[in-house]
């Protein structure tokens, strides 16, 4: 039976949530939104979920870290399956100013990298492995050539060491800017109503109805807000631009411990051409390539993508 306990850390200005979570079950749990905005710009204590395995063995724990828009939710089925494969612990986390984490005027990848390390000295991680989507893959690398000496291995899914010039980068500036011209009432109406309604109103700008439903999981209700976007929009709008262009600075550096890119073979983010300047930063990368995925390869086929995910964390 899957225990569960929701932990509150007081931290700075803000107030952070730490979810619990042992064995594996299908038992629901609702993480707590932090009660007020952190004003010290950084580092940030982020929200984050803890995915015990049942058999504990001394291997280094995997952090995840989402996409734009993204949140820890969106990796709750693959952090259980590792854990349980893997019998490691695995932490989900949501990066500022998305999901529960704490909302700031700083939006760079500098600073997402020391929230990680932030968040690796909280939980006292002398040593761990590191996954990261879209974003949170360049954030990932960021710190992976910033700290090695914290890493086992690097993961980093669907995105290259290059500026960021398509797809999410560059479309998410239009979806950001409807997501703040969206207008709902939040007298009288449920979260669902408004979902329905806001999935109308997006569809001129964002047309592929899986990526609405994407951005529609950042929607939350409580008694105090009524029905909100959790990220914090104008701030994301502001720094979307800086979020395409990998950090100059890193680019003369070298992580020469394990890694893995894995590529959706439908996705123009790591095209055959950036495979060169992957190896040259990351000389002993492997690169996984899913033929019939695309962005978001570890939900387009969550088996696949494991059982790369689960050959590589295993190798010795």
């Amino acid at each position: 039976m899957e225990s569960f306990v929701n932990c509150i850390i007081k931290s700075r200005n803000a107030l952070i949530s730490t979810s619990y979570i042992r064995g594996s079950s299908n038992s629901r749990y609702v993480l707590t939104r932090p009660f007020t905005i952190a004003t010290n710009p950084r580092p940030l204590l982020l929200s984050h979920t803890i995915f015990e395995p049942t058999k504990s063995e001394q291997v280094p724990p995997l952090l995840i870290t989402h996409g734009l828009l993204g949140s820890k939710q969106n990796w709750t089925s693959i952090a259980k399956s590792i854990s349980r494969n893997t019998n490691r612990r695995v932490i989900t986390f949501d990066g500022r100013n998305h999901g529960d984490s704490p909302h700031d005027n700083e939006m760079s990848y500098n600073a997402m990298v020391e929230d990680v390390r932030h968040l690796a000295q909280h939980l006292r991680l002398s040593e761990f492995s590191l996954l990261g989507h879209s974003m949170g893959g360049v954030t990932s690398m960021s710190f992976a050539l910033k700290y090695p000496e914290f890493l086992e291995k690097l993961i980093i899914v669907d995105i290259a060491p290059t500026v960021l010039g398509s797809g999410e980068f560059s479309g998410n500036e239009y979806y950001l800017k409807a997501m703040l011209d969206a207008k709902f009432q939040n007298s009288g109406v449920t979260l669902s109503n408004i979902r329905k309604l806001l999935d109308k109103t997006l569809e001129p700008v964002v047309k592929d109805k899986a990526v609405r439903a994407f951005i529609l999981t950042n929607l939350a209700q409580n008694d105090e807000a009524g029905v909100h976007w959790k990220p914090n929009l104008p701030i994301l709008l502001k720094y979307i631009k800086g979020f395409r262009e990998f950090p100059p600075e890193l680019k003369q550096k070298r992580f020469t411990k394990p890694a893995i890119f894995i590529r959706g073979g439908k996705s123009p983010y790591v095209p055959d051409e950036e495979l060169p300047e992957i190896k040259q930063i990351f000389p002993n990368a492997e690169i996984a390539t899913m033929p019939n995925s695309g962005h978001w390869c570890h939900a387009d086929n969550p088996t696949e993508f494991l059982n790369i995910l689960l050959t590589f964390l295993q190798k010795v």
